[in-house]
């Protein structure tokens, strides 16, 4: 793998409820791509995947509300506040028009946000974004309740470490985190724990309360495929594991749908493929774009 030394000039956006987000620019040539992530993590997860994209990007990693350095804010954590949310905070950058890689809570956002205004991304790339394709299978989930499942493991974690060693240590024998490539995991603790004034303990940054409070809200919820005319790239992994696995059925129902979207699949990866094999993933997100770039300059030259 290319250098794992990264380095993000951290700036603050604040939202209209003065909640303060962190937006991490971690550099890179290229158009500017924002990166969403899922619930309980942090732009810097996602670093293996972003030393491989800012090859071709500019790279933007947002953490969102009740995540890494951000605040919670007052605002309750439903769909609608993080969809308002993502595109207050690109429009506070004047980056409309960017691209955009979300991930499970990050896509559901994005989604969000670029239907309640459908020029805000020039392309979306969702990794198992926490959606369903129809009303019904909205209602069927809900009754179900996965979600207070995830709620409920959350809750459970282990939320003290004497440091962030040992924090890496405990979670790289527990699936799914076992399941994660090693930088992904080292920055996922490294940048997820914090030592509270006077205390001997680390915890994590992302409230495990916020954490379960999110899981509960943001239910997979029906997105009408007809507010999306931009390209999209829906992809999820072939491994349906415990109460994420309806969203790879959603992923397919959901580019079945959708006109301009594609589907992508990951052989052997699940839900958080991308800390499972970013650079695969991270791989196929370049493709993408690129190929909508050429098409561009296609049309373009052909208007000549």
């Amino acid at each position: 793998m290319m250098g794992s030394e990264v380095h993000a000039y951290k700036r603050t956006v604040e939202l209209r409820d003065g909640c303060k987000i962190a937006v991490h620019d971690f550099g890179g040539v290229g158009p500017q791509l924002v990166i969403l992530h899922a619930n309980g993590f942090h732009a810097w997860a996602y670093v293996p995947m972003i030393l491989h994209l800012r090859e071709s990007f500019r790279c933007y990693g947002i953490d969102l509300r009740a995540a890494g350095d951000s605040d919670r804010g007052t605002v309750p954590l439903v769909p609608k506040e993080f969809g308002h949310d993502v595109i207050e905070i690109i429009d506070k950058l004047r980056m409309r028009g960017c691209c955009v890689f979300g991930h499970s809570l990050g896509g559901a956002s994005a989604l969000v946000a670029q239907s309640y205004d459908p020029t805000l991304f020039e392309a979306m790339y969702l990794y198992e974004a926490v959606v369903t394709s129809s009303k019904e299978k909205e209602a069927a989930y809900q009754k179900e309740s996965p979600a207070q499942k995830l709620a409920e493991m959350a809750l459970r974690r282990k939320n003290a470490f004497a440091s962030a060693q040992e924090a890496v240590s405990h979670l790289s024998k527990k699936p799914p985190f076992s399941r994660f490539h090693d930088l992904a995991l080292q920055h996922y603790v490294g940048h997820g724990l914090l030592r509270p004034k006077g205390s001997e303990v680390m915890s994590w940054k992302c409230d495990v309360k916020d954490e379960a409070e999110i899981f509960r809200t943001f239910t997979p919820m029906f997105t009408d495929s007809a507010k999306f005319d931009r390209p999209m790239s829906i992809a999820r992994g072939t491994v349906a594991v415990g109460a994420h696995a309806h969203l790879q059925e959603a992923a397919g129902a959901m580019a079945a749908m959708i006109p301009s979207a594609e589907l992508k699949d990951f052989e052997g990866l699940g839900h958080l493929g991308p800390f499972e094999d970013p650079e695969a993933v991270a791989r196929s997100v370049l493709e993408f774009f690129s190929k909508l770039d050429r098409q561009k300059q296609y049309r373009e030259h052909s208007r000549l």
